[in-house]
């Protein structure tokens, strides 16, 4: 049978308009340890880890650390941003030795680097901290860090851009990093203005003024931020620490991982990159595990308190490492927070998209139900995602056009549209009672 392809030749495209969803899956972390061959950009993109050494970062240093522990988990995001602190950080920490006790020794590791200490008769913390900065004075590690004793306390630094680890300090020995904020939010703002595709941001070191600075920020631009804290206050009853601070203002983006291990213990963006590797909705950031990082050895004395600070930990339940609970600092879960977030550019882009893609809706009340089922298809998603419950069934409602100011519909925008819906939440623990009978 003949044709009639010598004829004609056709193509059809599609007309239809797709509106772009956040993906509220990519993380972006700031690096002081930026390239010199990089210095031309402020961003870069990387899907593997190989990515990262590709573009000139260290593979001994903080940032690759970072990177690895970030595409180490399962799931984990598909892309990681990588950013440049211009303003780079010049690393504080304090230390204060709590036990004196003669023949006790001393174990701290910085830098890379060892020391050892054995606590002689009548020792005090600034003896200790004398000893100690005496034994880093005489082996560097990489960084060169400096040791000084003031206040009855062991006082690190190096210079600025230096990044350097401590381990080693828990139980014995109180921990505060005092780093300064050298201006991270205006590093975060150039990035952004660049780049805004993330949705969460993690420094490859922070500090208490770091935290309370981006804390701020992201409460009012709609984004996450991801902080480690090895802060001797937040394990305890005190009120003066970063956790405590946090929660004083009702700060909900900003989600603080408790570790004590070492100061670099990076639980941060892990459980970032946990949270990013799962849909919105999908995933609690309670009971989820870490990949490489270590959990903290403490009691549930302490666990309470960093919780009741709404400051987050890793821990071992039962042999399993866990993370505990999932909350911004007032208590907010986690993925609470990212689900509303998503399920608002959702209603958003199904909106704009519906609209958007037909000639026109007329403002009659067959075209008012036709633009609520563009919001009920955005919560429809919302309960696929399993972030709204299917039942009770989400509502909407919109006002009929004889109800609606003449004035109003002159402007072309329905007024007072609403709907209503349940969140699935999440099953965090159960109370049960049972009875048994000979």
């Amino acid at each position: 049978m003949a044709t009639d392809a010598s004829v004609i030749t056709l193509a059809i495209s599609s007309t239809t308009k797709v509106a772009s969803i956040p993906g509220f899956g990519v993380g972006m972390l700031f690096s002081n340890e930026w390239p010199t061959a990089r210095n031309g950009q402020i961003v870069l993109t990387a899907s593997t880890i190989d990515d990262v050494s590709a573009f000139g970062f260290s593979t001994t240093g903080a940032t690759y650390a970072a990177a690895q522990t970030y595409f180490s988990q399962s799931p984990h995001p598909t892309t990681l941003k990588l950013a440049r602190r211009t303003n780079v950080c010049t690393m504080t920490v304090s230390l204060g030795a709590l036990n004196t006790a003669q023949g006790f020794v001393q174990v701290l590791t910085i830098d890379g680097v060892t020391y050892t200490y054995t606590n002689g008769a009548s020792e005090t913390a600034t003896t200790i901290a004398t000893a100690l900065a005496a034994l880093i004075a005489a082996t560097h590690g990489p960084n060169n860090v400096a040791a000084s004793v003031a206040s009855a306390k062991l006082h690190l630094s190096a210079a600025s851009g230096k990044v350097y680890d401590v381990a080693g300090f828990y139980p014995s020995w109180s921990c505060e990093n005092t780093t300064s904020d050298p201006g991270i939010v205006a590093d975060v703002t150039a990035a952004r203005a660049v780049d805004s595709t993330e949705y969460g941001i993690v420094l490859d070191v922070s500090g208490d003024a770091t935290d309370i600075a981006l804390a701020a920020y992201t409460e009012a631009n709609p984004i996450l931020y991801w902080s480690d804290t090895c802060s001797t206050g937040v394990n305890s009853s005190g009120t003066s620490d970063v956790a405590s601070t946090l929660k004083t203002d009702s700060y909900k983006r900003s989600p603080e991982w408790y570790g004590c291990n070492s100061l670099l213990h990076r639980s941060a963006i892990a459980a970032a990159s946990v949270c990013f590797g799962a849909a919105p909705g999908a995933a609690t950031m309670k009971f989820k595990t870490l990949t490489g990082v270590a959990p903290s050895p403490i009691s549930d004395v302490e666990v309470a308190q960093i919780t009741g600070k709404g400051c987050n930990t890793y821990v071992v339940i039962d042999s399993i490492p866990t993370t505990l609970e999932g909350t911004g600092p007032d208590g907010t879960f986690i993925d609470k927070t990212r689900g509303k977030d998503w399920l608002a550019a959702t209603i958003k882009a199904f909106v704009f998209q519906g609209l958007s893609n037909l000639p026109k809706v007329p403002f009659t009340d067959p075209g008012i139900k036709t633009a609520v089922g563009f919001l009920r298809q955005a919560l429809d998603a919302g309960v696929q995602a399993n972030f709204l419950a299917a039942d009770p069934p989400f509502t909407t409602s919109a006002p009929l056009v004889k109800d609606i100011d003449p004035t109003v519909k002159a402007l072309r925008r329905l007024p007072n549209v609403t709907f209503g819906a349940t969140g699935a939440g999440a099953l965090h623990g159960m109370t049960i009672n049972g009875t048994i009978t000979d």
